[in-house]
């Protein structure tokens, strides 16, 4: 590391004692000592290469309708701390035509510096037209109406009338817009409760069912408190500005917004973080997953703070939660330090050294971090425990991700093989970065991690993945769905101050796959959010969980896409609704896509008497 480099690691490390504080800056010959997991993850064996030829990413902007939208960061050259952070966006079907439309969040100017002529941001609508086209019907929708600093976007049936709300998170608090009908929308954040239930900094969002009763309730992930009046100011040189880190703010604890909506009487949502036992959690949240992590068939909540420890609310199954990630192992690296956590995500995995049958899968843990900062891969020790390591470096996946700042972050089967692989979307906080930090860039590519089974992963060369994979972007928000309804997973990844990009996922040949929609009995939860699915194909167990939340503040596509590879039909899939009932369905072998409707099965069951996987 150069001396400069080492001068800017120093302040990040330690914006708080550089941060409107009065301290000098650390002197430019100070060499800070490199956290030990840095050094183990520069020296772990070099992960194997991905087979070449397996995945091709390509960028299908052009032409798509999206290329003119570009994010506002409302910067002037203050640095102000937010400016550094958005946008989000969502997948999701808005006005019920069975394709995903793309919902982006905007930024915002702040107070007294808006240019002269220019006309304020606002959150935009695009409506999928099919074949990776898509038309802007935002001021249509009502949305070109609204301006707010955006952050998350989430979207939920929330009423229960049958069509998508939407829910944003903002540097104002938690918005809430009510779906009208035919994807137009009004603004009820006031009247339903939500800005006074979930105030301040509201970063990603989740939901989930937490008391089973059919109706979703919201997490909203909190930051700091902050306002331009207490932006703090952070130095490298003793003279310039820096964007600098929540170290020196005070956090904001995460909030738990219970539905209390009732039928025909509009939106409304009421704080119940204390009594659900949430409400002791740091803050300074980034994101957060839903996921069953100890198969007790109660969903438990994951989330991703930044420079604080980690949480994780292990769920009691009656609506309460207890914080238990520093036992769990999961709240800090193996060195006892909290590092700065971004997105996050699921998956579960068979170890290494156990049979591919082996229906009782791991579940592990990823979170996006700093640079210099590896990506965490918690993964736990058995099946049905709590108990996490971080297996980054043997998994093949902290070397690679050592000198990337990594944002987004979700788990797809990007080629099919029956093996989940692992995409992150990567840039830097700091412009400047280049010129102090000789191996760190502020605009960085694309990553895919290949699944190679067994809880390992290989880094895709960019020559192999396609040339989407090679170019530099200061990335955000990664939402993945199948966009084009061609079977696989496309992803769409925002950039920060930047344009979108949509990333067409093209299949290898030969490889097959079947989606599967879920259909509940819930009125307000008909897309089955919180569900688990296990697919079986010959002596394979696929595991997946229908999330409304993971990465960085975004939601991708509610349908499962399993990989089935070039090998055998799946042949029946077991359901463990948001009710806690288990279902088995047997399956069409020729079917390429599936609704499973509750009810509709065979052998139902409640869950407590089903298998674990």
């Amino acid at each position: 590391m150069t001396r400069a480099g080492a001068a800017l690691t120093a302040a990040w490390l330690a914006v708080a004692a550089v941060a409107g504080c009065g301290d000098d800056p650390p002197p430019a010959g100070a060499e800070p000592v490199s956290p030990p997991y840095v050094e183990a993850a520069k020296q772990a064996i070099a992960p194997p290469a991905a087979p070449p030829g397996r995945v091709r990413l390509a960028d299908a902007t052009p032409g798509s309708g999206l290329e003119g939208f570009r994010h506002t960061t409302g910067g002037t050259g203050k640095k102000y701390f937010p400016e550094t952070l958005g946008p989000g966006a969502a997948l999701v079907d808005v006005d019920d035509d069975g394709r995903l439309d793309v919902v982006v969040a905007d930024g915002d100017f702040f107070p007294g510096q808006a240019p002269e002529g220019r006309a304020r941001p606002t959150p935009r609508l695009y409506v999928n037209r099919g074949g990776l086209r898509f038309e802007d019907r935002t001021e249509a929708s009502g949305l070109g109406a609204l301006h707010f600093y955006g952050m998350g976007v989430a979207a939920a049936d929330l009423d229960a009338d049958g069509d998508q709300d939407l829910l944003f998170g903002s540097l104002d608090g938690l918005r809430v817009l009510e779906n009208t009908g035919g994807g137009r929308f009004r603004d009820v954040s006031g009247p339903s409760g939500a800005a006074a239930a979930a105030p301040g900094w509201v970063t990603s969002l989740a939901l989930l069912d937490v008391d089973r009763d059919g109706r979703l309730d919201v997490f909203c992930c909190r930051y700091v408190k902050w306002s331009p009046e207490t932006d703090l100011f952070a130095t490298i040189d003793g003279v310039t500005k820096a964007f600098t880190t929540p170290r020196g703010y005070e956090g904001l604890p995460p909030r738990l917004l219970r539905n209390a909506s009732a039928s025909g009487q509009g939106i409304r949502l009421e704080d119940v973080s204390t009594r659900a036992g949430i409400g002791a959690a740091p803050g300074k949240s980034l994101g957060a997953v839903v996921d069953d992590l100890d198969g007790d068939g109660v969903l438990d909540i994951a989330v991703a703070d930044d420079t604080e420890p980690n949480a994780l609310l292990r769920g009691r199954g009656d609506g309460t939660y207890v914080e238990c990630a520093l036992e769990a192992g999961f709240a800090y690296d193996e060195e006892g330090r909290a590092r700065a956590g971004m997105g996050i995500d699921t998956v579960h995995v068979a170890p290494a050294g156990r049979p591919a049958a082996e229906p009782r899968h791991a579940p592990a843990i990823a979170i996006g971090n700093f640079s210099r900062e590896p990506v965490g891969f918690f993964v736990a020790d058995l099946p049905g425990s709590l108990l996490f390591r971080d297996l980054a470096a043997p998994a093949g996946i902290a070397r690679p991700s050592l000198l990337v700042l990594t944002f987004g972050l979700r788990f797809l089967d990007a080629d099919l093989d029956l093996e989940e692989d692992l995409l992150l979307a990567n840039g830097h906080i700091e412009p400047e970065v280049e010129a102090v930090e000789k191996d760190v860039r502020y605009a960085q590519p694309l990553q895919l991690y290949r699944g190679l089974g067994g809880g390992r992963y290989a880094l895709v060369p960019p020559g192999d993945g396609g040339d989407v994979l090679a170019r530099p972007l200061v990335g955000r928000a990664l939402a993945t769905g199948d966009l084009d309804g061609d079977g696989d997973e496309d992803a769409l990844v925002t950039t920060n101050g930047g344009p979108l990009l949509l990333v067409r996922n093209d299949r290898p040949p030969g490889h097959r796959s079947l989606r599967i929609d879920l259909e509940s009995r819930s009125p307000g939860n008909r897309r089955a959010v919180g569900a688990i699915v296990t697919l079986h194909v010959q002596d394979r167990r696929l595991r997946r969980t229908v999330k409304a939340g993971a990465s960085y503040l975004s939601q991708g596509d509610l349908g499962l896409t399993f990989g089935l590879g070039e090998g055998p039909a799946a042949d029946r899939a077991h359901v463990i609704w948001p009710d806690g009932r288990l279902e088995a369905f047997d399956l069409d072998p020729e079917a390429t896509a599936l609704r499973l409707r509750q009810g509709a099965g065979v052998r139902p069951r409640v869950a407590p008497e089903s298998p674990r996987d």
